[in-house]
């Protein structure tokens, strides 16, 4: 017989399949060009990390193939693309994805520009097309979840106003920390405020000025 006899691979007929999880980690981190083996197995196999693979390669992220394996079956492999991950939306923009939200949003502003009352959730509905006044309050709530409104009740004689304030967000525009109509008596106190502070600026300016208007460098 002589010599020495080389050692084949063979396949047992086990199958080993990754993970879709250990495919996204891939994914996130593989160059162009990376292969990664997902599966190998005597016969094609679907699953969770195939309908993942599929879903990735038609985002254009990897390719995804299947070779014959030495020794017998398959091993199913992605290869890594050179295109980016898209960005990762914050809560804001995958709300404002939602066409009724958005709608509800833009209201609540216009209202907050013009220093209208609030809409009420029956005036939401409509103006979003939805179908009932839960569906526009469940919006609102979301849309205080995700940081771009605050809302509160201010009472006058025991009737309640919901005042929206627009947060200060790249969402929100020129009303921006702007916010719907006060019950009148918050709103004459408001402006009451306003000039109380506008007249202690100027109290402040005027004293603040030098006797007879002379200047620093006059007095050297």
């Amino acid at each position: 017989m002589g010599g020495t006899a080389k050692a084949q691979p063979f396949f047992t007929g086990a199958i080993v399949v990754q993970p879709a999880s250990a495919l996204e980690r891939f994914v996130r981190s593989a160059p162009a060009g990376a292969e990664f083996v997902y599966c190998e197995a005597t016969e094609p196999q679907y699953g969770e990390t195939w309908t993942r693979a599929a879903e990735l390669a038609r985002d254009g992220l990897v390719r995804a193939h299947h070779r014959r394996r030495a020794g017998g079956g398959w091993e199913y492999y992605a290869v890594r693309t050179a295109k980016r991950l898209p960005r990762e939306q914050s809560p804001a923009e995958k709300l404002l994805g939602d066409r009724a939200a958005a709608a509800i949003f833009a209201e609540l502003k216009r209202a907050a520009s013009l220093g209208l009352p609030c809409p009420s959730d029956a005036d939401l509905k409509r103006k979003a097309g939805l179908n009932s006044r839960d569906q526009a309050a469940w919006r609102v709530r979301r849309l205080i979840d995700a940081g771009l409104i605050t809302s509160t009740l201010a009472y006058e004689g025991g009737v309640p106003t919901r005042v929206v304030t627009i947060a200060e967000t790249r969402h929100a525009g020129s009303a921006g920390g702007k916010f719907t109509a006060l019950p009148k008596k918050w709103a004459e106190l408001q402006r009451a405020a306003q000039r109380d502070f506008e007249a202690s600026q100027t109290v402040r300016g005027t004293a603040e000025q030098p006797i007879g208007g002379a200047t620093a460098g006059d007095r050297r």
